[in-house]
């Protein structure tokens, strides 16, 4: 593949591979499938990019996601992960989600669905004429998110999630002074609410610093709304919104590319997906093409669904990337550390592998991303597994334990998302960091996924986030190991999303990295075993 280097677009995947999956695998992806009838290269999905000033000539985000509901076991997801993460408030509102999980869940399409309708889509006239397609991408998206909103609606509505929702909104409005009410929705649900809150996030708004300030101390449940809108949205909707607030629009950042990782909640959380793996798969490498390359998905990875099929998770990954995926995403609060995983460290469960099980598998794994120059990315903060308990697994103990069991002569190439959290309370991002001075992890990188306490202009208080990373950043190498991520569409959970990369660009601002090794230039290293770049 071509390289990056200098701001190059990203290669798109290639006809020949991209027919290749389509036309089936040794693991059987399209089995029993013909191949959709495609215009050659249709990227009907891929924004054209508007550079702001602070944007470097090339930049990627490399924390992103772009799943829904089906590719998820949904209420474990939302009850569990999700509702701990945000905690207080907005937690206990998330948590009300559960019990009509899989109603919601009904609403948007599988991904064989998706592919499928993708497909005939391709084929429309109005898409594939440049000059129409803006309005017809518009139309048809404002329409289906309407849609998404009113079947929401009719679900919760009369729910205890509905009480709740308005509850926090009509406290909100008595405390808040009457000038102020047009900061925020503040209606009570209705059938509307979801596409409103959609828009609402990625709204540019120039607010005083007061206002901000204000604004951070009031729960924000506008977000619950727009992050349910996304995980009930079609993939390519996510993709499509991601690079219009990033990319395309006016006063958009410049996002040249943005990685879509993949995750593999299943035997963890419960019930199954409708979506399974092999068809994510196919959907997103799909996704890839229509987008021009734009979006370059990473593939989920599972040990505990590697032990129950004798590796073929591993052999999936392998796979994944040989058609264009870029790396492979692991998620430890699942239930594992990296690596060196002991008994006394995972959370107790009657379904739970054991702590030797975990490690054959995953040092097989290592073995085999190594051998075929895959890169990693990893939940890499103490955040979004079911309890406290399955947060500590995503720590420094994993990494030290496969960095020292490789050594320096064949290191791992892997992305610790999130680089320990904005909030770290435990030290994660000072030991992350010293493991990048080490000869063993000449390979290791981190991301700046959603440090949304790094930006100073939100309200929180900056001070502390900003002298954490500033004094990581002295350290040898991190400067050119740390990445630009977003963690979107998690991030859609805040207000005003759409500034993110302006806020991070501002953020490090005199700091020891360089915007073009923050926004790209360590990415391209990161990656360039899947990018065609060359190795540093």
């Amino acid at each position: 593949m071509p390289s990056i280097e200098n701001g190059d677009s990203l290669a798109a995947i290639s006809r020949r591979q991209f027919t290749q999956l389509l036309t089936g695998s040794s693991l059987g992806w399209m089995a029993g499938c013909a191949t959709p009838q495609l215009p050659s290269r249709p990227e009907w999905l891929k924004p054209a990019v508007r550079k702001s000033s602070a944007a470097p000539k090339s930049c990627i985000d490399v924390h992103a996601h772009f799943f829904n509901a089906t590719d998820v076991p949904v209420r474990g997801f939302l009850e569990g992960p999700v509702a701990h993460e945000k905690g207080g408030i907005i937690g206990r509102l998330i948590r009300l989600l559960g019990p009509v999980a899989q109603a919601l869940a009904e609403i948007p399409p599988t991904a064989s669905e998706e592919f499928e309708s993708l497909t005939r889509m391709s084929a429309q006239p109005g898409l594939l004429d440049a000059r129409s397609r803006p309005d017809v991408l518009e139309s048809t998206v404002l329409a289906e998110q309407q849609r998404i909103s009113s079947l929401f609606y009719g679900i919760v509505r009369n729910q205890p999630f509905e009480k709740e929702y308005n509850s926090i909104v009509e406290t909100r409005r008595r405390a808040r002074p009457s000038d102020r009410s047009f900061l925020e929705l503040n209606e009570n649900l209705n059938p509307s609410s979801v596409a409103n809150a959609m828009a609402l996030g990625k709204r540019p708004r120039a607010l005083p610093d007061e206002v901000r300030a204000m604004l951070a101390k009031e729960p924000y449940p506008e977000g619950v709304l727009a992050f349910v809108g996304c995980m009930l949205s079609p993939r390519w909707m996510n993709v499509r919104e991601f690079g219009e607030a990033y990319s395309s629009a006016p006063g958009a950042f410049g996002m040249d590319h943005a990685f879509g990782a993949l995750v593999d909640f299943e035997k963890w959380l419960e019930p199954v997906p409708r979506s399974g793996q092999d068809d994510q798969i196919r959907l997103h490498l799909l996704l890839s093409q229509l987008s021009g390359g734009y979006m370059r998905p990473l593939v989920g990875y599972n040990p505990w669904r590697d032990i129950e099929e004798q590796g073929g998770a591993t052999r999936r990954v392998v796979e994944a990337v040989k058609h264009g995926f870029v790396g492979v995403k692991i998620y430890p609060p699942n239930g594992f550390r990296p690596f060196g995983n002991l008994p006394a460290d995972l959370p107790r469960g009657a379904r739970r592998p054991s702590a030797q099980q975990l490690n054959d598998v995953l040092g097989n794994f290592w073995d085999q991303c190594i051998a075929n120059n895959i890169p990693v990315m990893a939940h890499g903060g103490a955040s979004m597994g079911s309890d406290d308990a399955h947060n500590k697994l995503a720590g420094p103990e994993g990494w030290e334990a496969i960095l020292m069991r490789n050594g320096n002569a064949q290191p791992p190439r892997a992305n610790v998302g999130h680089f320990g959290g904005d909030t770290d309370q435990n030290g994660w991002t000072q030991r992350f960091a010293k493991l990048m001075g080490i000869p063993e992890g000449s390979g290791f990188y981190a991301d700046l996924g959603y440090w949304d306490k790094l930006s100073c202009s939100n309200g929180q208080g900056c001070a502390v986030a900003q002298g954490k990373l500033r004094a990581v950043l002295q350290m040898p190498n991190v400067a050119k190991r740390v990445m630009y991520g977003s963690d979107w569409h998690m991030l859609v959970q805040e207000r005003d999303w759409w500034s993110y990369p302006f806020d991070i660009a501002e953020a490090t601002k005199g700091m020891a990295v360089s915007p073009q090794d923050l926004f790209g230039g360590n990415a391209a290293a990161c990656f360039a075993s899947t990018l065609g770049t060359p190795a540093p």
